[in-house]
């Protein structure tokens, strides 16, 4: 596929977006640059401090939300595959 141009020129007013990894990082970055572009966000990370720290740079536009994952702490103390309780198929 061939592009013959890229439309950097565009407005998410409107629009509302969840940003996972916000915290730090590209994350944090994806965050103020939808922002900026007007989207109202909603910045999810396990570190919930760290997601803290991004909306509030960002407010009003933005809350910060914790996001837990206890599947692959289970997974990793178990013999049972991941799978299994994501409800995807183990079988080949």
């Amino acid at each position: 596929m061939s592009v013959d141009s890229v439309d950097f020129d565009f407005r998410l007013d409107g629009k509302a977006a969840l940003v996972t990894g916000g915290a730090a990082g590209i994350g944090a970055a994806i965050a103020a640059a939808y922002a900026a572009k007007g989207a109202r966000l909603a910045v999810v990370d396990l570190d919930e401090t760290g997601a803290a720290r991004t909306a509030a740079v960002l407010l009003p536009k933005a809350m910060a939300f914790a996001a837990t994952s206890p599947i692959p702490s289970r997974c990793a103390r178990q013999s049972t595959p991941c799978s299994t309780y994501s409800g995807g198929s183990t079988s080949s």
